[in-house]
């Protein structure tokens, strides 16, 4: 038997179909980690601050939060800034 360059590419098409499918199907519907809360807006609490790290300058991830205790400095948790 035997088998061309099609049979292979037809297989890696299903595979690849195959490993999309499966990756959609695994996305959780709801991507917020926030269970029964509300939204808010940043005038109720001046003193909350959020920690963005970016590896290139342009996109920023939230990592961690913080509180303002005075002018220079800001209270969070260790692993945020290890």
């Amino acid at each position: 038997m035997q088998v061309d360059a099609s049979f292979f590419i037809m297989h890696a098409a299903f595979v690849l179909v195959a490993i999309c499918l499966t990756v959609v199907t695994a996305v959780p519907e709801s991507v917020s980690g926030i269970v029964g809360g509300s939204e808010t807006v940043i005038t109720w609490y001046p003193s909350i601050v959020s920690l963005l790290y970016s590896s290139d300058g342009n996109n920023f991830n939230q990592v961690c939060v913080g509180t303002i205790i005075n002018l220079k400095s800001i209270v969070t948790a260790a692993h945020c800034v290890l």
